[in-house]
């Protein structure tokens, strides 16, 4: 005789009723779901913030060291501070 096939159907039979309310979830998990959705948003909102302002300040910092650090010479491949009203020989 083989109990493979009644070990399996004795698995399957768990008890997924659904609360006698009717709803998939009981009030308490919806509130606990809730809240915990709302700190999850203020924690990633909290984060982009980190990474925009860290982001921001270190590109503030090389266009500002990138226009302090050019040499005007009168070179056409020079870019950034290079002085465009120059006369070209």
């Amino acid at each position: 005789m083989d109990t493979h096939g009644d070990t399996a159907v004795a698995h399957a039979d768990h008890d997924h009723s659904v609360p006698e309310s009717g709803e998939r979830f009981e009030k308490s998990e919806l509130v606990y779901f809730v809240d915990e959705d709302k700190i999850a948003g203020q924690a990633i909102g909290k984060l982009l913030a980190v990474v925009f302002l860290i982001s921001f300040f270190l590109m503030s910092g090389v266009c500002a060291w990138m226009l302090q650090n050019t040499s005007v010479t009168h070179d056409p491949q020079e870019g950034i501070g290079a002085d465009v009203h120059a006369e070209h020989h």
